[in-house]
């Protein structure tokens, strides 16, 4: 009980802190920049969608003007004829294929909930107003990020299992083994692309690592951090867990070539914190514009659980 009660003065001694800060403009600019340094170093380590497909940077000069509308939009040149898919985040946005050896990537604002209190109730919080950056509002664009993601990949393969049934798809019954981990990825190599990584729910993990473990030991596991991004590297092959079982269900285990193959993560606008204050009142969000687009749907495959 001491420790809750320490860990509560803390956080009321930082949340009063923060305070005094945004009561200047210099010292909300100042409280405004630590927070998007903050949020930008935890979408790294939290969102899976951008270890998938690490996202690039882009400006305005990169943009191509779009025939029937406003919305900016960038044309992506392939090597080869293949299908693609863009990524929507929005409902007036459409989903379509595009076939042939070029794609568009649409870009959309992706804002998260607002936060809007009295400053007075600020120092009375409990837990520092960093964590309640982190564990709501940052939490709403990582959400609608790898949502409309996995919602996108889903279709892709939908349709390519109503095209021709077992190029996508490998269904089996669980629980998951390094055995369907290899049926699995055939279908990837048999589309003549490399395997990059494997989206699995930490459920599944934890059914592949219990009879892996016995056979090959725990020292072939590593974790592994690529150009700033972490995975876990098992059986020669780089891993992606998650907890986010409303989107990645356990049974579900995806797999994916490497980004080169599979297609664009374009930021226009990296994720920011907007803050201001008017009298007593204090106004947060967070926001970003970005671009994901599948340019090759043959780099993704699934493997399905029955029973799981």
């Amino acid at each position: 009980m001491e420790h809750i009660i320490q860990d509560g003065n803390r956080a009321m001694l930082y949340n009063t802190s923060f305070v005094q800060q945004i009561s200047t403009k210099d010292g909300l600019e100042k409280m405004a920049g630590l927070a998007t340094d903050f949020c930008r170093i935890k979408i790294r380590e939290e969102g899976f969608t951008r270890k998938i497909l690490p996202p690039k940077q882009i400006t305005s000069a990169d943009l191509d003007q779009a025939v029937d509308s406003d919305s900016p939009m960038r044309i992506i040149h392939k090597d080869k004829l293949s299908k693609a898919y863009p990524v929507t985040f929005t409902e007036q946005s459409q989903q379509r294929y595009y076939i042939g050896n070029k794609f568009q990537v649409f870009y959309s604002t992706i804002m998260s909930e607002e936060f809007f209190k009295p400053i007075e109730e600020l120092q009375t919080y409990r837990i520092p107003i960093k964590q309640i950056i982190q564990e709501n509002y940052l939490k709403d664009i990582q959400i609608a990020e790898d949502e409309q993601f996995i919602k996108t990949v889903d279709a892709i393969i939908a349709q390519r299992e109503t095209d021709e049934e077992g190029s996508a798809q490998y269904e089996v019954a669980g629980p998951f083994t390094p055995a369907i981990l290899a049926e699995g990825l055939k279908l990837l190599v048999a589309q003549e692309v490399p395997i990059g990584t494997i989206l699995i729910n930490e459920q599944d993990w934890m059914s592949l690592l219990q009879l892996q473990q016995p056979a090959a030991g725990s020292a072939v596991m590593q974790d592994i951090i690529v150009n700033g991004y972490s995975y876990t590297k098992l059986l020669g092959y780089n891993f992606i867990r998650t907890i986010k079982n409303d989107i990645v269900k356990p049974g579900n285990i995806y797999l994916f070539t490497t980004p080169e193959y599979l297609g664009v993560f374009d930021v226009l606008n990296d994720v920011k914190a907007f803050m201001e204050t008017e009298a007593n009142k204090f106004r947060f969000y967070l926001y970003e514009t970005i671009g994901i687009a599948i340019g090759n749907t043959s780099g993704i495959a699934k493997i399905s659980l029955t029973g799981a």
